[in-house]
């Protein structure tokens, strides 16, 4: 009698699990799945801009920094199917959520290999006064104005370097005459240049 009141008491003291409780828990895993990932694309996307206003990377790190990312989704692609499901709508947060991850992945991935190559970067800056082959100015699709200057790069085998600058720089700038260039090797040997 002592043993059965004991699990009885045990049983009363565990929180219980209905099917309800449970489906209700697995709708909130489907949409905290589908919030947290749409967060972590804008996230990604904002850390593009600001990577790229404030390094201008040379080589192709942005696509090893996406292979990254499209490599650390495999392991939450696997989850995401036992994270989601037990409701009529799982499929399609599962969905949704598999298609935000699969672009904001690649988006994190480049942004944290191009901002490390960057900040963790404790090589010594050479700076280099190289021409001036071009200028131009692009609008956005919205009307923004963007103002770039091409000069020849020192690296050999590559013609010139297009690269975003400010208005004031671009209105001080002159076609044919020397431009300041400082770079940087890069902490994962991809140098970037600082503008």
């Amino acid at each position: 009698d002592e043993i059965l009141s004991v699990m009885g008491l045990a049983k009363a003291a565990l929180p219980s699990f209905s099917p309800v409780e449970c489906q209700t828990a697995f709708w909130s895993a489907g949409c905290l799945c589908t919030i947290g990932s749409f967060a972590l694309l804008i996230a990604g996307v904002l850390g593009t801009v600001i990577a790229h206003a404030l390094w201008e990377p040379m080589g192709y790190p942005h696509f090893y920094g996406a292979a990254i990312g499209l490599c650390a989704l495999l392991p939450f692609a696997w989850m995401l199917p036992r994270l989601i499901r037990g409701k009529p709508d799982s499929l399609r947060d599962l969905i949704v959520t598999f298609l935000l991850l699969l672009f904001a992945f690649p988006l994190c991935g480049a942004v944290l290999v191009v901002g490390t190559n960057s900040l963790l970067d404790r090589g010594p800056a050479t700076v280099r006064y190289l021409p001036v082959v071009d200028k131009s100015i692009k609008r956005g699709s919205k009307g923004q104005v963007y103002f770039y200057v091409s000069f020849l790069s020192w690296r050999p085998g590559e013609g010139a370097i297009e690269v975003r600058c400010s208005a004031t720089q671009y209105s001080s700038t002159v076609v044919g005459e020397p431009l300041k260039i400082t770079s940087h090797p890069g902490a994962w040997g991809w140098e970037w240049i600082e503008y």
